[in-house]
C-alpha cells in the first residue's frame, strides 16, 4: 500500500472517531423537519380559524337575510312588499300550499356579489349581507358570497311566501406558504340555510 494511500486511510479514520461536532450535525438535522412540521401545524391552524370564521359569518348573514326584505325582485311585489303565494284552482285565502297544487310555487334564485351581481339583486341590500358576514369572513371577495332563496312549501295561499334561504361563501384561495411548493390551499366552501318565515319583519 502506497504512503499516500496509508495516511489517507489514517485521515479518513481519525474523521470517522472525532465526535467533536455530532452535536451539531444531530441538531441541523433535527432541527429542519422539526420546523417544517411546526410550520405546517401554523398554517393548518390558521386555514382551520378561517374556515370556522367563515362558517360563523354565513351563519350571522342567513340570520340578517331571514329578517330583510329578499335581495331578489322575484320575490318583492310591486308595492314594495313581499310578494304573496297565489291561488291555484279551488283552493281558498290560507289553503296550505303543499308544494304548488293549492298556490303558485315561487322560482328558485341567486343572488352573487360584486361584479357577479344581476341587475334583478339589490345592491343595497347585497352590500349589507357582505357587511355582516365580512366581520367574519376574512379577506372575502364579494364574487364569492352568494345567497339562494327556493320554495319550502310551507306557506299558505295569498299569504307571504316563506322561502328556504342558503348563504353561502364558494371554495376561496387561502394565502398558505404550501401555495409556493404547488400545493393546492383552498379553502372549503361553507354555508348555512334557514326558513324565512318573517321576510321583511
Amino acid at each position: 500500500m502506497s504512503a499516500a494511500r496509508q495516511a489517507a486511510t489514517r485521515r479518513l479514520g481519525r474523521f470517522l472517531r472525532e465526535e467533536g461536532a455530532a452535536a451539531t450535525v444531530e441538531y441541523v438535522l433535527v432541527f429542519v423537519p422539526l420546523m417544517v412540521m411546526i410550520f405546517f401545524i401554523f398554517e393548518m391552524t390558521m386555514a382551520y380559524h378561517w374556515a370556522l370564521a367563515a362558517q360563523k359569518g354565513v351563519e350571522n348573514g342567513v340570520r340578517l337575510a331571514v329578517t330583510q326584505l329578499p335581495i331578489h325582485s322575484a320575490l318583492i311585489d310591486s308595492d314594495g312588499t313581499v310578494a304573496r303565494y297565489q291561488r291555484v284552482g279551488a283552493a281558498r285565502p290560507g289553503d296550505l300550499c303543499y308544494f304548488g297544487t293549492s298556490c303558485t310555487t315561487i322560482p328558485t334564485v341567486t343572488c352573487r356579489g360584486g361584479s357577479l351581481l344581476d341587475p334583478d339583486c339589490s345592491a343595497e341590500r347585497m352590500a349589507q349581507l357582505m357587511a355582516v358576514v365580512a366581520v367574519h369572513a376574512y379577506g372575502l371577495q364579494p364574487e364569492s358570497l352568494s345567497i339562494r332563496y327556493e320554495e319550502s312549501g310551507l306557506g299558505r295561499a295569498t299569504e307571504p311566501v316563506i322561502p328556504i334561504i342558503t348563504v353561502s361563501i364558494s371554495s376561496r384561495e387561502f394565502p398558505l406558504g404550501l401555495s409556493l411548493l404547488g400545493i393546492d390551499t383552498r379553502l372549503p366552501a361553507v354555508s348555512a340555510t334557514l326558513v324565512a318565515e318573517n321576510l321583511g319583519s
